[in-house]
């Protein structure tokens, strides 16, 4: 009998210590404030794909490397450039261009221009004529001839011929056209088929389909794309809004054939002649 009051008393005890333990662990679990969230690790990430929607501010992207879509957003400080293409119809005055030509004394290019590039407004010490770039000497591959300085020393490969021109279109006709490099004014002709290249910023209207390469920041099992650098090779031909500008006729004075003067005897006749009543008609005719 007394075994087994006492192992009452001892389950009571234990079950009591239980509660007891019970109890503290809940009240310091509930009443204890919440620890934030930890925020997410950040990696960086090179996105290489193609362009599947385009929004405001963003970007749907399509990952070439895995298949994996991105969604690309624009912070303030991304760098966006737009690159690709156009007709020669899409030059107009106004753009900003670059190319290489060789010049005589009136500023005048010896030769046709076969490759332009319509590039973003440039600073004022940007725009003028510059001597030719050129490469190191033992460089290979580059056109032109070697380029020589002053007391012949051979100071490097020409990178183009001709001097880099870079300015403002201030008018076109046909393929004509006229730039102003700083306080030169450059005459130009197109040739028939140029390569026109654009290197724009983001002003470029961008569609699905043009390739795309992004350098940005994204947290971890997350794919969103905080962009640092974008850069957009566009899939189609650029064109101009209208037909390309027809060069400009000279206005031929036409002058009307010289009548020859009637005499007063004749103008009297051809008066007599308009009243003369109608010739009457015979019935035998009939």
């Amino acid at each position: 009998m007394a075994l087994r009051i006492g192992s009452r008393v001892a389950a009571v005890s234990g079950l009591a210590v239980i509660l007891a333990c019970a109890k503290l662990y809940c009240t310091e679990t509930y009443n204890s404030p919440r620890q934030p969230p930890t925020p997410d690790k950040v990696r960086s990430v090179t996105i290489d794909g193609t362009v599947e929607a385009v929004a405001r501010g963003e970007m749907r992207v399509l990952n070439s490397r895995n298949q994996q879509r991105w969604l690309v957003v624009s912070q303030p400080g991304t760098k966006v450039l737009v690159s690709g293409k156009a007709e020669d119809s899409y030059l107009k005055a106004g753009q900003t261009v670059e190319f290489y030509a060789e010049l005589d004394a009136e500023d005048v290019a010896k030769e046709k221009i076969t490759e332009l590039s319509v590039v973003a407004p440039q600073a004022k010490d940007k725009y003028g004529v510059f001597a030719p770039e050129t490469k190191p000497a033992d460089a290979a591959g580059a056109p032109g001839d070697n380029w020589k300085g002053r007391h012949g020393r051979r100071r490097g490969v020409l990178t183009h011929v001709g001097s880099k021109i870079v300015g403002r279109i201030t008018s076109r006709d046909g393929n004509k056209l006229t730039v102003q490099a700083d306080k030169r004014t450059i005459q130009c002709e197109l040739s028939d088929l140029p390569v026109i290249n654009v290197s724009l910023p983001s002003s470029t209207p961008v569609k699905p389909g043009s390739r795309v390469v992004v350098h940005g920041t994204a947290g971890y099992g997350r794919r969103l794309c905080q962009a640092d650098d974008v850069q957009v090779t566009l899939s189609e031909i650029l064109k101009g809004k209208g037909k390309r500008p027809a060069a400009k006729r000279a206005r031929e004075i036409v002058t009307p054939p010289a009548q020859e003067e009637q005499t007063s005897g004749e103008a009297e006749e051809e008066k007599k002649e308009e009243k003369l009543p109608p010739e009457a008609t015979d019935p035998a005719d009939y």
